[in-house]
């Protein structure tokens, strides 16, 4: 066995948190169990590691093949590639040729299968469907079983494209799990993603305080608490929570000598977020300059999303509205949105236009969110047009549709590094410094301020209105 393995299992807290059935060889059965406990915290590659060692360990293991077929897939991620879609395939094949007909093995390895079956032709949104309709209907026929009533969630959360129907389900069945074991880090961690909007993120806070404890080696299950922490404004533990991932995802890529690309620039997002809530700019300073090191596409795109999340939140209109990233790996509606910003503060209409205009220009995205982000953006930048022509009522009613089409993300705006100003705060802006109501201007902010509690321009606008009003 690696020795990397070893210092795995030996470090895997909480053993009986996951007991998930296998009648393998005693090695391989020990190596499937806790390949399921790192693939119920998304840690794929250390998953996959295991498997493939219990599969070595015991060639006849149909459950170890089944698990190395679930790490090529990572559902609430970007879709497996063709690379990855092969060896799923493959592996999900094995499986189903080593289980049983009729056994709960035979179950999963057919329904892991659906993950694959058909790619390219049937794409992924398609497959994931088709998967949980296997697990829907394993989990009804062998009721009971924590492990799976936890992929069955996980599948909803996959399949739906964040629909909030889908979502509620997931986290019935997640508390269910918890209700039996508190400590199941499946159900701690799946909970975490079927609650992370606005309107239940206070129902997952127990959870996200237990998850790191129960899985403190893994760098996802450090920073996913953080996803809670942010959305309820609170940013010293959404700080240590990405600190803690990034230190132990450092470590692990010294210890496997893994590429650079590996680095967690997602938590750096987070922590650049959190500490421009905090005022800290010294920090987001040394955390952008330590972004700008990478070089990998997925790199590029975090750290350009931070530069400009920065930007935004700083209110430095000078930059944004010169803002001009390298285009690799740059979302095309955030260009023109960060300029159009700029250029309202800085009283540009002619270039304000122009961002409209770059604006209405780009494609429509296929990904539903990717498309509300678009909507999101044009409908305010249409608002900051109207109010810099001072147009009052223009700007109201763009920045009301803003708003309509932010309930209609999944989970409203995203509580992580992101510079899409929320519609409310944008209006309370506009209310003050466009058409001097202070009054109107601080209930806006007051509004803002329960969608997205603790976020510093919201606070610092209502104080300016509040202040304004008592002179």
């Amino acid at each position: 066995m690696p020795i990397a393995l070893v210092l795995l299992l030996a470090a895997a807290p909480d053993p009986e948190a996951v007991s998930f059935p296998c009648d393998c060889a005693a090695a391989a059965r020990a190596e499937v169990q806790h390949g399921v406990w790192l693939l119920h915290s998304f840690w794929y590659e250390a998953a996959r590691e295991t498997f493939q060692s219990a599969e070595r360990d015991d060639p006849r293991c149909a459950l170890a093949a089944w698990g190395e077929a679930m790490t090529y897939d990572h559902p609430l991620w970007a879709p497996p590639d063709s690379k990855d879609v092969a060896a799923g395939f493959a592996a999900a094949r094995k499986a189903v040729a080593l289980s049983e007909a009729g056994t709960k093995a035979r179950g999963y390895a057919e329904a892991v299968l659906t993950l694959y079956q058909g790619a390219p032709a049937l794409d992924a949104r398609a497959r994931a469907q088709r998967y949980l309709a296997r697990m829907a209907a394993l989990d009804a026929r062998f009721p009971g079983d924590l492990d799976l009533v936890c992929f069955h969630a996980l599948a909803l959360l996959g399949a739906g494209d964040g629909d909030a129907a889908d979502r509620r389900e997931a986290a019935r069945l997640l508390q269910g799990v918890l209700a039996r074991a508190p400590r199941h880090p499946g159900a701690l961690h799946y909970l975490i993603h079927a609650d992370d909007d606005r309107a239940h993120a206070a129902e997952a806070l127990p959870a996200a305080r237990l998850y790191a404890q129960v899985a403190p080696t893994v760098p996802h299950a450090l920073h996913m608490p953080s996803h809670i922490y942010a959305e309820l404004g609170l940013w010293d533990d959404a700080i240590a929570s990405n600190v803690a991932a990034f230190t132990a995802n450092e470590a692990w890529v010294a210890r496997e000598h893994l590429p650079s690309d590996r680095r967690d620039w997602h938590s750096l997002g987070f922590l650049v977020y959190a500490f421009l809530q905090k005022g800290d700019l010294a920090a987001v300073r040394g955390l952008l300059a330590l972004m700008d090191q990478g070089n990998s596409a997925s790199q590029r795109e975090a750290t350009v999303l931070a530069h400009a999340t920065a930007l935004v939140n700083e209110d430095a209109w000078t930059d944004a509205a010169d803002f001009a990233p390298a285009p690799s790996g740059v979302t095309p509606v955030l260009v023109p949105y960060v300029r159009g910003l700029g250029a309202l503060w800085l009283g540009r209409g002619e270039a304000l236009r122009a961002a409209l205009a770059a604006e209405r220009a780009t494609p429509v995205p296929a990904d539903p969110e990717d498309r509300a982000r678009r909507t999101l953006a044009l409908q305010e930048l249409e608002g900051a047009s109207a109010a810099l022509a001072g147009d009052r009522p223009a700007a109201s009613a763009a920045l009301a549709r803003a708003e309509e089409t932010l309930a209609s993300f999944p989970g409203g705006q995203p509580a992580g590094p992101s510079p899409y100003v929320p519609p409310r705060e944008l209006e309370g802006d506009v209310l003050l410094r466009r058409f001097h109501d202070a009054p109107a201007a601080a209930a806006a902010y007051a509004a803002a301020l329960r969608d997205a509690p603790g976020r510093r321009r919201s606070l610092l606008g209502l104080a300016a209105a509040t202040s304004r009003q008592e002179r």
